[in-house]
């Protein structure tokens, strides 16, 4: 049996998947003001967990918060069963087409791009601009294009929305070498450097009496 979770969009799936099919399941909604359903959604689920013999993690591309999250909860239970814990892009489990592209909104006015075949990333995630992502789907004219935020349905209407299903995320093949578990950065993270310490003037000595 495998529990799988994905938490990486603005609906988190959670599912306990045995020979291919879907023992049980839970959808919850993420982000911070939300991280108590991904754990209630957790809770329902473990006692079910009999035969546990792995575990896995949507890295996103997505919500940083959401996947952060993910992986510190299932890194819990993956030491408490002794199981290997293994993390792969959520942009694999957004459909079981064996071909397809996966974009997004990068913000800042740019997307990110993905070619999936057969379950695995061949290309990306990168961030493009408008005209950049408008000549890769060109070029893959034929491939169903998917995207999680139902809001790029407006300016992308070739695209459909789909979110990462946990249930397909179990049945991935495995990467080797095994990805590090942390999300999958689309930019460097910012990091604001504390500014030096001056230290302030000496006051300046009394004269001896």
């Amino acid at each position: 049996m495998i529990l799988a979770l994905d938490a990486s969009s603005a609906r988190g799936h959670a599912a306990l998947v045995a020979d291919g099919h879907a023992v049980a399941e839970a959808i919850f909604s993420t982000g911070p003001q939300h991280g108590g359903e991904m754990y209630a959604a957790l809770q329902r689920l473990w006692p079910l967990a009999d035969g546990l013999r792995e575990i896995r993690v949507g890295l996103g591309p997505g919500s940083y918060a959401g996947v952060r999250m993910a992986i510190a909860a299932l890194t819990g239970l993956a030491l408490a069963r002794d199981v290997p814990l293994l993390g792969l892009p959520s942009v694999c489990a957004c459909s079981a087409a064996p071909r397809y592209c996966a974009v997004g909104d990068a913000r800042r006015g740019g997307f990110y791009f993905s070619r999936i075949e057969h379950g695995r990333v061949v290309e990306g995630p990168r961030i493009v601009d408008r005209p950049t992502l408008d000549a890769f789907l060109a070029q893959h004219a034929g491939d169903p294009v998917f995207a999680a935020e139902e809001s790029l349905r407006r300016t992308l209407p070739q695209a459909e929305p789909s979110l990462p299903s946990a249930v397909r995320l179990a049945a991935l093949p495995v990467e080797s070498p095994a990805r590090p578990l942390e999300p999958i950065y689309l930019r460097d993270p910012h990091i604001t450097v504390a500014k030096p310490v001056v230290p302030p003037p000496a006051a300046p000595a009394k004269p001896l009496r």
